[in-house]
């Protein structure tokens, strides 16, 4: 199965494809507020690039954040549009799993991205596997959470946003700034897929956790894949 992989949760913005296990070929920009002039024009020089036709797709698979309102939003909306037109199967994956993914030897990760507003969005995994649900907190909040953990390492711009907080408690810091990449959302969207079947195109809608659609700081976010 071909599968499309659209991240644009963060100002790296990537997609990626990848058929049944093996990734075909990716691309990722760096440009902030950039997405809705690069998401379109990067598919087509994907396709371009590993000679596969926009009609071979059978399955787009997108991230869902949490991070940047506007890029969750552009990136869902090309996502849904695509799999509307192709008739291809949708599914979502949270933005921050796929990075957990691609350190899933590690035994805890506390993953943290700037969410405005003195907030951080968090999520905690062991193993690649998510422990609980994607909250926005407070820093003070995260260090009460990790106060008893041991042998963690943060990542994500809120690591590095409030390094100092965390580092006078000792706290691991990733050294250099990580971020989603559509190869990995791709993948756990095809495992994804093969397990549980598609998403529902309609209802499916991004991990905005502090945005109004959302009561509850720190709501029902899907099940880990």
């Amino acid at each position: 199965m071909k599968v499309l992989g659209i991240e644009t949760s963060t100002d790296q913005g990537s997609v990626a494809l990848v058929e049944d296990e093996k990734i075909l070929g990716e691309l990722l920009w760096n440009l902030p507020r950039s997405h809705s002039q690069k998401l379109i024009p990067s598919i087509e020089a994907l396709l371009r690039i590993v000679g596969i036709d926009l009609k071979e797709i059978e399955a787009i698979c997108v991230g869902l954040g949490p991070g940047s309102f506007t890029g969750l939003r552009v990136g869902l909306s090309v996502a849904k549009g695509l799999a509307f037109t192709l008739g291809a199967k949708i599914v979502g994956i949270p933005s921050f799993d796929a990075l957990a993914w691609d350190f899933k030897e590690s035994d805890s990760l506390c993953i943290l991205s700037d969410a405005k507003r003195g907030l951080l969005f968090f999520g905690f995994y062991q193993k690649g596997k998510r422990i609980g649900d994607l909250k926005a907190l407070r820093p003070e909040e995260v260090l009460s959470f990790l106060k008893d953990k041991k042998k963690v390492t943060l990542m994500g711009d809120g690591a590095f946003l409030y390094r100092s907080l965390f580092e006078k408690e000792d706290l691991l810091i990733y050294p250099t700034p990580v971020y989603p990449r559509a190869s990995s959302l791709a993948l756990l969207g095809l495992r994804k897929i093969l397990l549980y079947g598609e998403d529902e195109l309609s209802s499916l809608s991004p991990l905005y956790l502090i945005a109004p659609a959302l009561k509850e700081k720190g709501g029902h976010s899907p099940p880990s894949w």
